[in-house]
């Protein structure tokens, strides 16, 4: 990893330092999570990623150094990763998904053994996202599909079995992300996705849309997070056209719309409590204070758009950002100064 002493932005010294690549070999198509940074229960720093060969790396980011190589499966590019711990066997698990062939798997992150396997989710389109659903002392998979025709919108729940469950089959529509809310205060779960035109919310008790989150505006939403530090509970999504949008999760009203570059936005995350990062297709990272609604930086050094960011607590760096670029770009690591 080569390190730079300092990172210069438009003149201005900044608090974030880009301090190189981690990876030489990483390859991403255009979907969410291309990458998933995490600790274990174990307390390392693992970065499990695709490489150019189609196969699963996982990377320690303490030692610097491989850990495990999982060969290509049946010439399948992995297109999405997601990490989860399981509470009650004491487990690390990972979401994998290859989306052209319409597969996901689970795996065990000690021994990388795939214990869960299912091909051809959807008959037609693209499987493009999948989550993890915890429901008592269950688990249960949840998965969207990207498809203009046929089984638009058809969200499958199965159990990690493999059976399914059920299904929600609102509008047709194309799910480009889907991932689970947990209203504590209420003690109710939502299934929320980002579809080509709309952000949308589902009650999973009753598997019935909850709100259409819809301004006068036909792009996609590739990304969202949940803002629920406050009584008003806010959703928060980057869209096609450049803005985010700032959503009353129980209202569907609009509460804000934020231009934030002539391009594409991608994946946001948040820094902390009052900041966001954003990614962007004019191949930046923005950084956006909440609190006033500037931005107050803008980072530099990847060389394609930036789809996916992730932040993590390093053994070594401390606090840190880490990115990855469309294609070819290599995954990145930046520090955040205190």
């Amino acid at each position: 990893m080569k390190l730079k002493k300092e990172f210069i932005n438009n003149g201005i010294k900044s608090n974030i330092l880009l301090l190189g690549n981690i990876t030489i070999d990483s390859f991403t198509c255009f979907f969410n999570n291309t990458f998933i940074v995490f600790k274990t229960i174990d307390n390392c720093h693992y970065l499990v990623y695709t490489s150019k060969n189609y196969s699963i790396i996982c990377f320690d980011l303490y030692h610097k150094k491989r850990i495990a190589e999982i060969k290509k499966i049946n010439k399948e590019l992995i297109t999405s990763f997601r990490h989860y711990i399981d509470e009650i066997s004491k487990k690390d698990l990972v979401l994998t998904i290859s989306s052209m062939n319409n597969n996901l798997r689970i795996w065990d992150v000690k021994n990388w053994q795939c214990f869960l396997y299912i091909n051809k989710v959807y008959n037609e389109g693209v499987l493009y996202s999948a989550c993890l659903l915890n429901d008592k002392n269950n688990k249960y998979l949840v998965t969207s599909n990207c498809n203009y025709f046929g089984d638009s919108e058809l969200i499958k729940i199965f159990n990690l079995e493999g059976n399914k469950i059920k299904e929600i089959n609102e509008s047709n529509d194309a799910t480009l992300l889907i991932d689970i809310f947990y209203d504590k205060k209420h003690s109710k779960k939502y299934i929320i996705t980002g579809n080509k035109n709309y952000l949308k919310s589902f009650d999973y008790e009753k598997s019935v849309l909850y709100h259409k989150y819809y301004e006068c505006y036909n792009g996609a939403h590739f990304s969202f997070i949940v803002d629920d530090k406050e009584e008003i509970i806010k959703l928060i999504d980057s869209c096609e056209d450049g803005h985010i949008r700032i959503w009353n999760f129980d209202t569907n009203i609009l509460l804000n719309k934020i231009q934030i570059s002539k391009y594409s936005l991608y994946d946001i995350c948040f820094l902390n409590d009052n900041y966001l990062l954003i990614g962007c297709q004019d191949k930046t990272i923005t950084l956006f204070d909440l609190s006033i609604n500037k931005i107050i930086n803008i980072l530099k050094g990847h060389n394609n758009y930036v789809i996916t960011i992730k932040k993590i607590k390093h053994n070594y760096y401390g606090e840190c950002i880490i990115s990855h670029g469309f294609e070819n770009d290599q995954i990145k690591i930046w520090k955040i100064k205190k």
